[in-house]
């Protein structure tokens, strides 16, 4: 979170900023932390600039943290053949049955507070987004911008290049892996 505030510090001297996401995701409240910084950071300079445009971009997929940092975006821009993947939050945790049932309070809430996010980016309801969590959706481009997470499919600009080390599958096995 430290370099994240580090490199929005001072946004004054652009026009605007491109995020490019190539991203399986990671840790949730990493992902929420970003999202935050990244929305206050771009507050922050349209106050003096207000013509300053934050575009987040999917390259080749946005899934779970990463699909949060993509809302973020002023213009939330999906590239031709990406996905973007939402699902519940999930946990590893070791212990017993109350330490469980606990656990699954607090991952419900996090559900509540992610839905919060696509809900106030996109053009569902929190109860639609947390059912398409539930159900561990994925999105192609044109879908992403159907439910309001995204706002375009660019198939004509060209991609940054990254790369993934392994293939799109269910995102819990590839978890438990």
């Amino acid at each position: 979170d430290t370099e994240i505030k580090a490199e929005v510090k001072d946004l004054s001297n652009y026009d605007g900023l491109d995020l490019h996401i190539n991203s399986y995701g990671g840790i949730a409240t990493q992902g929420i932390a970003i999202y935050n910084i990244v929305k206050a950071a771009v507050a922050a300079v349209k106050k003096q600039k207000p013509e300053f445009v934050f575009t987040t971009y999917t390259e080749g997929i946005a899934a779970s943290a990463a699909s949060i940092i993509f809302c973020a975006g002023d213009k939330r821009v999906m590239r031709v053949g990406s996905q973007l993947m939402i699902h519940n939050a999930l946990s590893v945790i070791y212990g017993n049955a109350h330490d469980f049932r606990k656990e699954a309070s607090v991952l419900d809430q996090y559900d509540v507070s992610i839905a919060a996010i696509y809900e106030l980016t996109g053009n569902k309801g929190k109860d639609t987004y947390l059912q398409m969590m539930k159900d561990e959706t994925y999105m192609t481009a044109d879908e992403a911008v159907e439910s309001g997470l995204a706002t375009s499919v660019d198939t004509e600009s060209e991609s940054v290049l990254t790369a993934l080390p392994f293939a799109k599958g269910n995102y819990q096995a590839f978890m438990q892996r």
